[in-house]
C-alpha cells in the first residue's frame, strides 16, 4: 500500500462573500500552490457581523483527480481510498489564542454529475468526517487537515462531490480558510452563509465560480491485477452479435462492460462479484450506471455479445480482477455492428428519364450487382427514408400505391429490371427516385443507393426549350436608337422597372407576352413578379424570382453583372447614362429595342488613365435587347447587341457577365461563355454559371450581335387546326383518326387530360374511339409543347352482321331425261342492326348440276364486318341408260 497526496486547487470566496455562482473551464490541476500563492482571498470572517457558518458543496471531476495521479506517476482510472482532507489557511489572528469551528462535517459521495444546480444540492453523501469541532493556532500559513472518521472510496472514474459544514464559534478573523486560492479557473461550488446555528441541511443561498483547493491523502483500495488485458479483437460478426476477444492479464478473473453508441463509463467497483449479474445479452447484465452492461464475468478470454442492433457501434472494456474482486484498468476497444452481411458492393448507375409527360415518365440505370434491385420514387421535398434490413416491399407502378419504406417514400420497381414506367405523377412536380440495389434472403439493402431528380411536365404549356443562336461581328449590328421612352436617365443602379408595354405579342418559352420588367443590371424578364434590385449573375441564380418576390417566367440577360454609371464624358454621346426603348417597324415585323447607353461595370475607375491620356472612356458599355414580334418574319427572335470598345482605354478591373436565356428556373438556360478580343461571346454555354469575361484583355471587338431563335414556340396542331377543333365519325366508320402538324420528333396523345398508354399513343396520328377531348405533346429533345383540345365525337353505327343460321339442302336426284335439278334449299337467317340483306352465290329455285355445288351466304347491313357462311348442293343422277340400237343393214 502506498500513501501519497492528490492536491486538486481552485478559487473560492469566504465567509460573508454573497457574490453569484457560474459554471466556468476546468480548473488547473497540481500540487498545492502553498499560502498566498495565486492571490490569497481578501475576503474573511467577522465574528461580529454574525456571519459565523458556512456549508459548502463541491464538484471535482475525475479528470483533475487522474491528471493528479499521472502527477505522482500512480495508475489512474482505478479505485482509491481517501484518509485525509486539507485546505490551506493563510491567516488565523486577532482575539485569542485559537479559533474553534464547531460541528464540522465532511460528506462525499461518487457521482455522475457534471454541474451543481444552484438550490439542489446532490444528495446521497456519505458522513466521513464529524460532526467534531476543529481548533485553529493564532497563526498564518499553515495547513489545517481532517484525518476522516471513515474512510471514502473514490471509484477511479466518476467525480467527486465533497460536502463541507461548519459553525464559527471563536473570536477574530480567520482569512481566506478552505484554500481560498484566487486561480480564475473555478468550476462549481455552493455556499450557504449564516450564523452559529447554521444547519448542515440547510439551503443554499449563494453560488461562486471557484472550487477550493484540496488535498486528499490516498491509498490504493486494493492489490489491483497486473498486467492488464491486451489484444481485444473481434470475431464472429453479425447484424446483431460479434465475439469480443481478448488476452488474458494477471488477474484471476475479469469482466466485460459494453455500451452503445460511446465509450464505456462506468466500471466494476472494488469487491463486487459479477459473476451473477453477467448477461452476454446486451442490455440483460448489471447496469453499473448509464447503461454500461456486464457481458461476461469469469476466467475465459472471450464472449459472444447478442442482442445488439446493426447500424450501432458498440464500445468494450476488459477489467482484470484479484480473487479479492480488486479491478484494474479497462482494456477498450469498439466494433460497429451491420445492418447487413452481404451488401452489393457495386450500385446502380447511370439514371436517365425518357418519355417525361406532365403525368408520367420512364427511368432507366445500369444495374449494380445486387440480386434484385428496387426504386422508390418520393416527392422531392420529401425526404429520404432507407428501406429496412430484411424487409419485403411490394410495388406499384402508380405513384402513392406501392408500399411505403417510410412517409410519402413509395416502391415502385422490385425485382431485377433495369427500367420502370411510373405514372400517377402530378403535373409540372419535381420527383426524386432512388435506386437500391439490394442481395434478398436476407434483403440486405445499398446504403448508397443511386439518386436522380426530375421534374413533370406542365401538361398546360411548353417550356425546357433551348434556343439556337448566331453570332455576327459585321460592322453596324449596334446601332444607337433615340428612345421613345426612357426608362432612366440618371444612371440610377440597382433599380426595377416592372410592366413596360411590348407593344405587341411576343411569345417566350411557349407563352405568349405584352409586357417585360428592366433591371438596372443589364437584363429583362417576363411574369409578375420582379428580382431583387441588386441581384446579378440572373441565369445561374438558383432562386426562381432572384430573391425577389412574385414569379418569373423567364429571363433574357445582355450583361447580368452590377453595372452602374460610366464616367461622363462630354465627347461621347450621351453625356449622362440612360435606359430606354423603342418600337420600329410595322406589324407583325416590328421590332422592340432596348438600349443601355453611358453604363460601366461596377469597378471601373473614374479619373483614372484613360481620362488623364484620352478622352474618351472606353470602359462603357452600350447594348440593346431587341425583341421580334410573333408572327412576322423574324417571329419570336431575340438579338443582343454591343457597341464596339476598340481602340481601347478601359480603366475597370475585370469582371464577368452572364449573357443568354432562361426559363422559370436556372436548370433552363441557353447561355455564351468566351473571353478575348476576338471571342467574346463566340461559345455556347455548358452550365448555368459560365460567363463573358471582359476587361482591358477581354473587350468587345466589333459591332458583336448574338441572335436568339427560339426552337418551339407554340404547340402541335390537330388535323390542321392551331386553336382546336372537332370531328365526328362517319357510318360506318366508328373512330377518327388524329393527325398532329409535324416538326416534332417524338409525339404523346392524351385524353381528357390523362396520358393515354400502349401502341399508337406514341406516334403522329392517333385512331380515337371514344368521345373526348384529345390532346398531343410534341417534343424536340427536352423542348415540349402541348397542342390545345381536339374535339372528338363518336357516333353509334350499329350492329354488324351475324349469321344465326347457314342455308341448307337434301340430296336429290336429277330431274327425268335431265343432267341436273331444280333445287329449293332452306334459306338462311342472320342478325344485326339495321336489318342484315342476305345473298347467295346461287339462288334457290334454281337448277344445280348433277354433282356437289358449294352455296356461298353473304349478311351485310353497312356495318363492317359483312358476315359469311357456306353449305353444299347435291344433285345425283338417279336413271337407268336406256339403249338405242340402230336398224338391221341388210
Amino acid at each position: 500500500m502506498c500513501i501519497f497526496l492528490v492536491t486538486v486547487f481552485g478559487q473560492c470566496k469566504c465567509t460573508g462573500d454573497t457574490s453569484g455562482y457560474r459554471r466556468g473551464i476546468a480548473p488547473s490541476v497540481g500540487t498545492n500552490p502553498g499560502s498566498g500563492a495565486n492571490g490569497a482571498s481578501p475576503y474573511g470572517v467577522n465574528v461580529g457581523s454574525g456571519a459565523g457558518g458556512k456549508r459548502l458543496q463541491i464538484l471535482y471531476t475525475a479528470a483533475q483527480i487522474n491528471a493528479a495521479l499521472t502527477v505522482a506517476a500512480l495508475p489512474t482510472g482505478v479505485p482509491y481510498v481517501i484518509s485525509t482532507a486539507s485546505w490551506d489557511v493563510s491567516s488565523s489572528v486577532g482575539g485569542s489564542a485559537s479559533k474553534n469551528q464547531a460541528g464540522t462535517t465532511i460528506k462525499m459521495a461518487n457521482t455522475a454529475a457534471t454541474s451543481l444546480a444552484f438550490g439542489s444540492p446532490l444528495s446521497g453523501l456519505t458522513t466521513v468526517f464529524g460532526p467534531t469541532a476543529v481548533t485553529f493556532p493564532n497563526s498564518t500559513g499553515y495547513v489545517v487537515t481532517n484525518t476522516l472518521a471513515t474512510t471514502f472510496t473514490w471509484d477511479g472514474t466518476s467525480n467527486l462531490v465533497v460536502e463541507y459544514c461548519y459553525t464559527f464559534s471563536g473570536v477574530g478573523l480567520i482569512t481566506t480558510y478552505g484554500g481560498c486560492r484566487r486561480t480564475n479557473t473555478g468550476v462549481v461550488q455552493m455556499i450557504y452563509n449564516g450564523g452559529a446555528a447554521v444547519n448542515c441541511g440547510s439551503s443554499f443561498v449563494t453560488n461562486v465560480q471557484a472550487i477550493p483547493n484540496v488535498r486528499l491523502t490516498v491509498a490504493s483500495a486494493c492489490a489491483q491485477p497486473s498486467p492488464i488485458a491486451s489484444n481485444m479483437s473481434f470475431s464472429g460478426l453479425g447484424t446483431a452479435n460479434v465475439t469480443v476477444n481478448w488476452a488474458n492479464g494477471g488477474g484471476a478473473s475479469r469482466v466485460v462492460v459494453a455500451h452503445a453508441t460511446t465509450a464505456v463509463s462506468a466500471g466494476p467497483a472494488t469487491g463486487i462479484d459479477y459473476t451473477a449479474g453477467a448477461n452476454s445479452i446486451f442490455g440483460s447484465g448489471t447496469n453499473l450506471g448509464s447503461s454500461n452492461f456486464v457481458v461476461y464475468a469469469g476466467t475465459g478470454s472471450s464472449v459472444n455479445v447478442t442482442g445488439l442492433t446493426g447500424g450501432t457501434t458498440y464500445f468494450f472494456s476488459v477489467y482484470e480482477g484479484s480473487a479479492t474482486f480488486c479491478y484494474s484498468g479497462g482494456l477498450s476497444g469498439s466494433q460497429a455492428i451491420p445492418a447487413c452481411l452481404s451488401y452489393p458492393n457495386t450500385d446502380a448507375s447511370s439514371m436517365t428519364f425518357s418519355n417525361i409527360l406532365n403525368n408520367a415518365l420512364t427511368l432507366s440505370f445500369t444495374r449494380g450487382n445486387g440480386s434484385n434491385v428496387m426504386v422508390v420514387a418520393r416527392l422531392t421535398a420529401t425526404a429520404r427514408v432507407a428501406p429496412t434490413f430484411n424487409t419485403s416491399y411490394t410495388p406499384n407502378t402508380i405513384f402513392g400505391s406501392g408500399n411505403t419504406t417510410g412517409a410519402g417514400n413509395f416502391v415502385v420497381l422490385n425485382g431485377t429490371a433495369n427500367t420502370v414506367s411510373v405514372t400517377g405523377l402530378a403535373n409540372f412536380t419535381a420527383y426524386t427516385f432512388d435506386v437500391y440495389e439490394y442481395n434478398a434472403s436476407p434483403n440486405c439493402y445499398s446504403p448508397s443507393p443511386l439518386i436522380a431528380g426530375i421534374s413533370t411536365l406542365d401538361g398546360t404549356t411548353s417550356g425546357g426549350c433551348s434556343a439556337s443562336v448566331v453570332r455576327s461581328t459585321a460592322a453596324g449590328q449596334f446601332t444607337a436608337v433615340t428612345p421613345s421612352t426612357y426608362l432612366t436617365i440618371t444612371g440610377a443602379m440597382n433599380s426595377n422597372y416592372t410592366a413596360n408595354p411590348i407593344g405587341f405579342n411576343f411569345v417566350y418559352n411557349g407563352v405568349t407576352y405584352t409586357s417585360f420588367g428592366l433591371n438596372t443590371n443589364g437584363y429583362i424578364w417576363f411574369g409578375t413578379g420582379s428580382p431583387l434590385a441588386t441581384a446579378t449573375n440572373p441565369i445561374s441564380n438558383a432562386s426562381t424570382n432572384l430573391g425577389g418576390s412574385g414569379t418569373i417566367d423567364g429571363i433574357i440577360s445582355a450583361l447580368g453583372t452590377f453595372l452602374t454609371s460610366s464616367c461622363v464624358y462630354p465627347t461621347i454621346a450621351p453625356s449622362r447614362s440612360e435606359i430606354g426603348y423603342l418600337i420600329t417597324g410595322v406589324a407583325p415585323n416590328r421590332i422592340l429595342t432596348i438600349q443601355w447607353r453611358g453604363y460601366a461595370a461596377a469597378t471601373s475607375n473614374c479619373g483614372g488613365l484613360c481620362e488623364l491620356f484620352n478622352p474618351q472612356d472606353l470602359s462603357r458599355l452600350d447594348f440593346q435587347i431587341k425583341l421580334n414580334e410573333d408572327g412576322g418574319a423574324n417571329s419570336d427572335k431575340i438579338v443582343l447587341a454591343y457597341w464596339d470598345q476598340n481602340p481601347i482605354c478601359i480603366d475597370a478591373a475585370a469582371f464577368s457577365a452572364q449573357v443568354g436565356l432562361r426559363g422559370s428556373s436556372n436548370a433552363t438556360f441557353t447561355n455564351r461563355t468566351g473571353g478575348g478580343n476576338s471571342s467574346w461571346a463566340l461559345n455556347a454555354g455548358v452550365v448555368n454559371t459560365d460567363v463573358c469575361s471582359n476587361g482591358a484583355s477581354n473587350f468587345i471587338s466589333g459591332n458583336v450581335s448574338l441572335t436568339f431563335t427560339q426552337a418551339i414556340t407554340t404547340g402541335p396542331t390537330v388535323n390542321g387546326f392551331a386553336s382546336g377543333g372537332s370531328a365526328s365519325n362517319v357510318c360506318p366508320a366508328t373512330t377518327v383518326l388524329l393527325t398532329a402538324g409535324s416538326g416534332f420528333t417524338s409525339y404523346q396523345w392524351f385524353f381528357n387530360g390523362s396520358i393515354i398508354a400502349g401502341p399508337g399513343s406514341n406516334s403522329s396520328t392517333y385512331t380515337a374511339a371514344a368521345t373526348g377531348a384529345y390532346t398531343v405533346v410534341g417534343k424536340n429533345g427536352t423542348c415540349y409543347a402541348q397542342s390545345n383540345a381536339f374535339s372528338v365525337t363518336i357516333n353509334s353505327c350499329g350492329v354488324a352482321p351475324v349469321i344465326t343460321t347457314c342455308g341448307s339442302s337434301a340430296p336429290q336426284a336429277n330431274d327425268p331425261g335431265l343432267c341436273s335439278a331444280v333445287v329449293n334449299y332452306t334459306a338462311a337467317t342472320a342478325s344485326g342492326t339495321p336489318t342484315p340483306t342476305i345473298t347467295y352465290s346461287q339462288n334457290s329455285g334454281t337448277s344445280f348440276p348433277v354433282g356437289t355445288t358449294t352455296v356461298t351466304v353473304t349478311a351485310s347491313n353497312g356495318i363492317s364486318p359483312d358476315a359469311t357462311c357456306s353449305f353444299n348442293v347435291i344433285v345425283f343422277d338417279n336413271e337407268n341408260p336406256i339403249a338405242h340400237c340402230p336398224a338391221n343393214i341388210i
